[in-house]
C-alpha cells in the first residue's frame, strides 16, 4: 500500500483530485481489514469448543486426524491474512 501511496502522491501532487483517486482504495482495504477481523473472531469462538473435544475425543485417532487438519487450515489462514497485510 505504502508504494501505491507513493506512486499516486507523486502523479498528483498539488491536485486537488488526490483524495478522489486514494479513498476508495483506502475504503476497500479497511473492509478487507474487517472481515479478517470478523474471520479471526468466528475461529477464536470455535477454539474452546474444539479444545473440550480434543480432551474428551483423545484416543479416537480419527479425530485426532480431523483436530490436526483444522489445526492446519487456522495457521494457513493466518499465513495468507499475515501475506496480505
Amino acid at each position: 500500500m505504502e508504494h501505491y501511496s507513493k506512486v499516486v502522491e507523486m502523479l498528483c501532487n498539488g491536485t486537488p483530485y488526490l483524495a478522489w483517486i486514494w479513498a476508495p482504495i483506502a475504503v476497500d482495504s479497511i473492509n478487507a481489514f474487517e472481515k479478517s477481523i470478523e474471520a479471526y473472531g468466528k475461529i477464536a469462538d470455535m477454539l474452546p469448543r474444539l479444545d473440550r473435544l480434543s480432551h474428551a475425543l483423545a484416543d479416537d485417532h480419527n479425530f485426532q486426524n480431523f483436530f490436526a487438519l483444522v489445526y492446519f487450515d487456522i495457521v494457513e489462514f493466518h499465513w495468507r491474512a499475515y501475506k496480505f497485510v
